[in-house]
């Protein structure tokens, strides 16, 4: 992501007006970026210390984490939680291998190509197992077939909305690096603005960014989750390490996660209203839209990782790294926490409302 100083001054100024505190990285991450912290309740016991999880994007994708902060569910389960903000999911995996950070909610590629490269993390949740992403293009553009020859935006070259853009080209038998000019353009906002201003001619965007676009008149051309490209999206990542020095806390973090999404899918005034705080939109329409979208689109239920999501990954990696080629997805899931909650009724016990 471009950093752009105005921007950010912009940003500091209204995260402070939420009570969110940013504060400028050191060079263990990246010179440059920031870290936004939410607030911690200081009134909860100091005999654990701080379980410190990072996420990567302000878009509806990241809204369970958020969800289950806000609505104290880590905290019933014991955990003091300090959310940090990390535009980047390379810059994700870097802050957890110099064990800054400790569970992160992130796409799956950066992950599967850490490990190929002997990390030692581990995908233990899939939030969203699709592309999680609205294609939308300028009004001339009609069908897929129209995007050959024409510009199309990204975040960054190798970020999630590149693979998604990928991916989708090539299901609609487009050749990336010959049909179409894939620019990389920072963030989001960006995204957007450069499609009203005629600079690109399509662009994948996430919501709320999607229902922005939809309200000044630029059309979606296609659901890029509906397409039935398995992918593993958002998923919770934790260190193998971790898991094997203390499982049982581990858990309790994805119990905190597994009714984040029922408070999610139930509280509807309650997630809108989260999703409008870390988003910092209050147009109600939109704000409903994103709620209504990833709740039917997106969500997984029970949030298993997929296997045939990694497996397109690794098909996806393995054009450039051979590892990818000999690799299996097993390799980079730990199904088995998830399982332990279903098993033992947890998850049942809280699709019944806690009865």
């Amino acid at each position: 992501m471009f950093f752009q100083p105005m921007a950010f001054t912009a940003a500091l100024i209204a995260y402070r007006k939420m009570g969110i505190e940013i504060l400028s990285t050191t060079a263990k991450i990246f010179i440059g970026f920031v870290l936004i912290f939410t607030s911690v309740d200081k009134s909860h016991s100091q005999a654990e210390r701080p379980l410190r999880v990072a996420w990567s994007s302000i878009a509806s994708s990241q809204a369970i984490l958020w969800v289950a902060h806000e609505g104290g569910l880590f905290k019933k389960h014991g955990l003091q939680v300090e959310l940090v903000y990390i535009p980047s999911g390379p810059l994700i995996i870097q802050s957890m291998l110099a064990k800054e950070i400790e569970v992160a909610q992130t796409a799956g590629p950066a992950v599967v190509a850490a490990d190929l490269s002997g990390a030692n993390l581990v995908i233990v949740a899939g939030i969203n197992n699709t592309f999680v992403y609205s294609f939308r293009a300028r009004s001339e553009i009609r069908t897929p077939g129209d995007l050959k020859g024409k510009k199309i935006g990204v975040t960054r070259i190798g970020s999630d909305s590149h693979t998604a853009t990928v991916f989708a080209l090539r299901k609609w038998g487009l050749e990336p690096e010959r049909d179409v000019t894939i620019l990389q353009l920072g963030g989001q906002p960006e995204i957007l603005a450069a499609l009203q201003a005629g600079l690109i001619d399509a662009a994948p965007l996430s919501y709320p960014q999607a229902g922005r676009a939809r309200q000044v008149g630029i059309s979606e051309l296609a659901d890029i989750g509906g397409l039935g490209i398995a992918y593993q999206g958002t998923a919770i990542i934790m260190r193998r390490d971790q898991i094997e020095a203390n499982r049982e806390r581990q858990i309790r973090f994805l119990k905190g996660i597994v009714e984040g999404i029922y408070v999610y899918l139930h509280r509807e005034e309650f997630a809108m209203g989260v999703i409008g705080k870390y988003s910092r939109i209050k147009d109600r329409e939109l704000l409903s839209e994103t709620y209504r979208i990833n709740a039917q689109r997106y969500l997984e239920k029970i949030p298993y990782p997929t296997l045939p999501g990694i497996q397109n990954i690794l098909n996806h990696l393995a054009l450039k790294n051979p590892k990818a080629r000999q690799a299996r997805p097993e390799q980079f899931v730990d199904r088995s926490m998830i399982a332990e909650l279903e098993q033992s009724g947890f998850v049942k016990q809280v699709s019944a409302g806690g009865k």
